[in-house]
């Protein structure tokens, strides 16, 4: 329990006083009225994990850009009763511009596929 206050910056009381609490019985954070979230079991969040000098390659930017096909992302509000997302509209019926560009991506590159599992192998992911 020492290993991990010192790893969270914590008191070894703090993590004591936590180790014994179910994560199931925990109150869920503000905003997680979201249908999704309610709905969402605790062991599918993770924390935020910042890595500073990560990838030693600075070109990765400018090759997605050139090699992925982005478009205009569209605003979408999710309905509250079965947590589907649906686009939003103007007053004269439009789709709304969000303020981000979007692309899919199903493989195909090898530079990109070499830094998702760069990724996946660092962050432990197994989905």
């Amino acid at each position: 329990k020492s290993d991990i206050a010192a790893k969270l910056s914590r008191s070894e009381h703090w993590v004591k006083r936590w180790w014994r609490e179910h994560p199931a019985t925990l109150e869920r954070p503000a905003g997680a009225n979201d249908v999704v979230l309610q709905k969402a079991s605790l062991s599918a969040f993770r924390d935020l994990d910042i890595r500073r000098g990560f990838l030693e390659d600075g070109s990765i930017y400018d090759q997605l850009v050139q090699h992925v096909q982005w478009r205009q992302a569209k605003v979408v509000a999710r309905d509250q009763n079965t947590g589907e997302l649906a686009l939003r509209y103007d007053d004269h019926g439009r789709s709304i511009n969000a303020g981000r560009q979007v692309a899919d991506y199903k493989g195909g590159l090898d530079f990109l596929d070499k830094v998702l599992q760069k990724v996946i192998t660092a962050m432990n992911i197994r989905d």
